[in-house]
């Protein structure tokens, strides 16, 4: 698993057809290894971020404080999908 930039793997739950939580073992580089049961499995991820308010290259712009947008140029911004040219 690879999580976007400024996240990292929060959770993960891997149950089988009946919903039967299934034992999984972390391989340490990003990669899980669990037995594949008959049937379909589902895997759940959850994802947390890494980066504080005070670590996000959003607050490079002085004039976002209290604006109702600020959580989403957060987002944008520390995920490269919004770049600004400043000074």
């Amino acid at each position: 698993m690879k999580p976007d930039s400024g996240f990292e793997l929060d959770t993960i739950t891997i149950t089988d057809k009946s919903g039967k939580a299934i034992s999984f073992i972390n391989n340490g580089d990003g990669t899980y290894t669990y037995t594949q049961p008959d049937g379909t499995v589902t895997i759940k991820t959850t994802f947390k971020a890494t980066t504080t308010p005070d670590e996000s290259g959003a607050d490079k712009f002085t004039d976002i404080s209290g604006h109702w947008a600020q959580d989403a140029i957060r987002y944008v911004v520390d995920r490269e999908k919004f770049m600004a040219k400043l000074g």
